[in-house]
């Protein structure tokens, strides 16, 4: 009796794992993952402490502190370490109503991109 319908699939010589696509992590990382991109945004960026906003220049603190995307995440960025900015709370989602501003605006992605890129979104 051959093997049933599952999540491999005969490929080649060997069997390859088919995933669903479904994972137990998200985008963010886990808890862990989001304290040390803080903790590196806050040395990267300022005294190890404190940093200055990337809008307003108020400083932010582990507690304050928003790590901001540069190109978001409704545009394909990522967390990646040259994607990321600091920010506070109220600059984030100021950025990020803009961002959804422009969308339903339909303004091309590419303009949004290089909009984002420039600090102007």
């Amino acid at each position: 009796m051959g093997p049933g319908p599952g999540p491999t699939a005969a490929q080649g010589d060997g069997l390859v794992t088919v995933t669903r696509g479904t994972t137990n992590t998200n985008d963010r990382g886990s808890a862990a993952d989001r304290r040390r991109r803080k903790a590196w945004l806050l040395a990267e960026h300022g005294d190890g402490v404190t940093c200055p906003c990337w809008y307003c220049l108020e400083p932010v603190t582990i507690a304050t502190i928003q790590v901001d995307r540069i190109i978001p995440g409704a545009l394909g960025g990522t967390y990646a370490r040259a994607n990321v900015r600091p920010s506070c709370g109220p600059c984030n989602r100021r950025a990020g109503h803009a961002l959804q501003a422009a969308i339903r605006a339909r303004v091309p992605r590419r303009t949004l991109v290089s909009l984002c890129r420039l600090g102007l979104l």
